[in-house]
């Protein structure tokens, strides 16, 4: 909206300064021209007066829109990015609080309700450096999502790595039913609890197969082919109570058989673990790192 409205200004401060020009250029002016001259300023001076009443009110008037959380992953050639800082309007100002503040690598933000800038429209998050209302990098200022967010939307927001130095990626995960973001299908069976992960290496080239293990074997995902180790993208089942999830990985392109999945899952490192619920859902989230190779993140939808 703001660069829509700096844009229009200066169409508005051209405009006018060609007609002055021509008023001024030496010769003979009619009053016919003159009353031309002056209609076409005056309806451009309405014009300035609109897009500056539009850019002073782009503070979000409209209700919270959405439930949203965001994980950070972002990294940059291998290296963990800094904390972020995420705010519901476009180019805040100073002594503006952010609605996600200094959120850290690796960690999960609580879920918030961004504000819609008009009742109605989707919400959005706006991605800056913690601390801080100076762009750098890949925190930009810009918006993280194309398209925004509805109200029924429930969803955690992965922020990860590219191949492209000084961009990120991003994957919505929806952990509500919504027209706009369904749940990952299928669920699990009743009386189980539902894992969906992610890895938020993928945008990357180099990116190695992913695989999902739990108390240290490797089960199928539901949405990918019965019996074979699952990967990690897919939705998995698990039985209630308590479990040991972690990663394991093949080179890219490298897949792994049952039997090489069961010989090195029984050896994972870096395992978290998940308090599952019956009938309830893990968010999931495995990524890089560059002293210990992939890591997982286990984040319950409340």
């Amino acid at each position: 909206m703001t660069r829509r409205t700096l844009a229009g200004l200066g169409i508005v401060l051209v405009a006018g300064t060609a007609l002055a020009a021509c008023g001024s250029g030496g010769g003979p002016s009619s009053s016919a021209d003159k009353a031309a001259e002056s209609s076409v300023l005056a309806r451009l001076s309405h014009a300035a007066a609109a897009l500056t009443a539009t850019h002073s009110a782009s503070r979000p008037s409209g209700t919270p829109t959405g439930t949203i959380r965001v994980v950070n992953l972002y990294a940059d050639n291998g290296q963990p990015g800094g904390a972020m800082d995420l705010y519901d309007f476009f180019r805040p100002a100073a002594g503006d609080t952010p609605i996600i503040k200094d959120l850290a690598y690796g960690q999960v933000s609580e879920y918030v309700s961004p504000r819609a800038p008009v009742s109605g429209n989707p919400s959005q998050l706006f991605l800056f450096p913690a601390g801080t209302l100076t762009p750098s990098g890949a925190y930009n200022g810009a918006n993280v999502s194309n398209a925004g967010w509805e109200a029924d939307e429930k969803l955690t927001l992965v922020i990860g790595p590219t191949s492209d130095s000084g961009s990120y990626s991003s994957k919505a995960i929806s952990d509500g039913q919504s027209k706009e973001e369904p749940l990952p299908s299928p669920s699990a069976p009743a009386g189980q609890a539902t894992l969906s992960t992610w890895n938020a290496d993928d945008d990357l080239s180099d990116v190695p197969e992913a695989y999902l293990v739990v108390d240290g074997a490797c089960p199928s995902a539901l949405d990918q082919s019965a019996g074979q180790p699952g990967q990690v993208g897919g939705v998995f089942a698990v039985p209630s109570g308590t479990h040991q999830v972690g990663v394991i990985t093949s080179p890219r392109g490298s897949g792994l058989t049952s039997q090489q999945c069961a010989t090195q899952a029984a050896s994972a490192t870096d395992t978290v673990s998940v308090d599952a619920v019956a009938g309830g859902r893990v968010d999931v989230i495995a990524y890089g790192d560059s002293t210990a190779g992939m890591k997982v993140i286990a984040a319950p939808v409340s």
